[in-house]
């Protein structure tokens, strides 16, 4: 249902939406959602994580790269790295980290 919520909650949201799947000592799922030309600000990760598309499309950015993801599409985040995520089209995606 955490999905379902987010959905819900980016009906009336400014920026994109972020609420903890799972959690464990070593590990933590986060499902964001995005609606077009959303962005998700410049920040840093303090643990390596990876970025999966369910659905939409979003270009992941760090420093001079730039990745576009698509439905089903991946990338990894390295720890202490500054990047950003801004959604092409309306998107849910999950960050896995650790």
């Amino acid at each position: 249902m955490t999905i379902k919520q987010i959905l819900k909650d980016l009906e009336s949201a400014k920026r994109p939406v972020a609420k903890v799947l799972q959690s464990g000592t070593n590990f933590k799922v986060i499902a964001i959602g995005f609606t077009k030309n959303m962005i998700l600000d410049d920040h840093k990760t303090d643990i390596p994580a990876k970025l999966v598309v369910l659905e939409g499309k979003v270009v992941y950015k760090e420093g001079d790269k730039m990745v576009m993801l698509s439905q089903y599409e991946e990338t990894p985040i390295p720890a202490g790295i500054i990047h950003s995520v801004t959604a092409l089209e309306d998107s849910i995606c999950l960050v896995i980290k650790g």
